[in-house]
């Protein structure tokens, strides 16, 4: 079993892990290292969405993807209007 430590949070908390831990049988450091890890994921995929949606970075990117195959547009299409 891995190391563990003593973490403080609210009794409403407590209480909702516990919950949690029955529903699942899970232990309660299994349950809190699957919350963490999950919101450590969400933010990274927050942070990435919010690197998309601003106009600069989304352009740079679909330039950088696309410019590769813009050779290839008229491939195969000699005499086809």
């Amino acid at each position: 079993m891995a190391a563990t430590a003593t973490i403080r949070v609210f009794p409403e908390t407590r209480e909702l892990i516990q919950q949690m831990s029955e529903a699942t049988n899970k232990s309660t450091a299994e349950i809190v290292d699957v919350l963490v890890n999950d919101a450590r994921e969400r933010a990274m995929i927050g942070q990435f969405n919010a690197y998309f949606d601003d106009p600069v970075n989304r352009a740079e990117f679909d330039a950088s993807e696309t410019r590769p195959w813009e050779a290839t547009l008229a491939d195969g299409l000699d005499g086809v209007a």
